[in-house]
């Protein structure tokens, strides 16, 4: 249908046509604001406005994949010679706006998400009797890895003579799937090797005794080939969601704050770690992220650990300036003396 009208009338289409001709929602009907197609000026409205989501009753997201989408198909058409010109050419492409809740926090952070004080992570652990899930809080805790990362954590890939874990699957849910594990991960750089605290693997060793005593009645229902170390009762794949459930209804049940959920143990970590004054590189790396950017500015959030011993810092720097300085004026003074010195 837009080749059709691109090859009759040769004149670039605007994104609210080409996004009502896209999405199948809308019927030929459909008004269409805002839009003035001339045979000589063409469209006046080249960009896409922000009222296009709420006037189409489309979100962004949906308005750019329509584009995105739209235009390849358009591009590929004008390779094969079906049509003169590329409509989206002339078309910008849509923007997804961050939306309210992505808006800077009081400790700094974008994110909605709050970070685990100390004593709330003691209070958690004195009140989780599952040794399992003790496990898995203190990893969380230790190594900021993703839920389905945990999840998918097997028992080969921890090392207990070098303390390492290496993360090189995850547990997805999907519609066609369900529940299983994929060596996909989220990123190229979200393989990687995590050194890990002895007291946290020292959790995981007793972890796995009580796994091997649970193991024994299911026999050889028990699905052993999975080795993971956070499975079902079963051995199969946990689903994240069952892990972020119990965390909400454990919480509850000890009065912690509510606003708490498993993933703010991945932010924890990351501002744990700037608290420490970790290197942001290592801090990306560690997390599996693209850029240090992203996780400084997403994960890390604002403490008052951060501001203390700034200004220590500063005075310890301003006294090596001065004695610097002094050092420099008392060999400039030995300089004269000994010239002075000299028949």
């Amino acid at each position: 249908m837009i080749a059709s009208i691109q090859a009759k009338t040769q004149i670039p289409l605007s994104s609210h046509y080409l996004i009502q001709l896209c999405d199948q929602r809308y019927s030929q009907s459909t008004q269409i604001n805002n839009i003035a197609i001339n045979s000589n000026v063409g469209v006046t409205n080249q960009s896409v406005p922000d009222e296009v989501a709420s006037t189409l009753g489309l979100s962004e997201r949906r308005v750019q994949y329509i584009y995105v989408v739209l235009n390849l198909v358009m591009q590929q058409a004008l390779n094969n010679h079906y049509i003169a010109f590329n409509p989206c050419s002339s078309v910008k492409k849509p923007k997804v706006r961050q939306k309210g809740n992505r808006q800077p926090r009081e400790d700094g952070s974008i994110s909605t998400y709050k970070i685990i004080s100390d004593n709330e992570y003691d209070h958690i652990m004195e009140g989780t009797t599952s040794q399992m899930f003790k496990a898995l809080y203190a990893l969380a805790w230790d190594s900021g890895m993703r839920d389905g990362e945990l999840l998918g954590l097997t028992w080969r890939n921890i090392d207990f003579k070098k303390g390492a874990v290496r993360v090189s699957q995850q547990v997805s849910v999907t519609k066609a799937q369900g529940v299983h594990i994929t060596p996909r991960l989220k990123s190229q750089y979200a393989y990687r090797t995590l050194d890990i605290t002895p007291s946290t693997m020292d959790k995981l060793l007793k972890h796995r005794g009580y796994q091997e005593r649970h193991k024994q009645p299911y026999g050889l229902s028990y699905q052993s080939h999975f080795d993971l170390v956070f499975p079902k009762l079963d051995g199969t794949p946990k689903s994240p969601a069952d892990v972020s459930s119990r965390f909400k209804r454990t919480i509850r049940r000890l009065g912690i704050d509510d606003e708490l959920s498993f993933h703010s143990f991945r932010h924890t970590h990351a501002t744990h770690l700037a608290e420490l004054g970790v290197h942001p590189k290592a801090i990306q790396l560690r997390l599996g992220h693209a850029t240090p950017e992203f996780s400084m500015k997403v994960y890390v959030h604002k403490t008052e650990r951060m501001e203390q011993g700034i200004v220590d810092l500063l005075i310890l720097r301003q006294n090596r300036h001065v004695v610097k300085s002094s050092q420099c004026t008392t060999d400039n003074k030995k300089i004269k003396l000994r010239i002075s010195a000299k028949p």
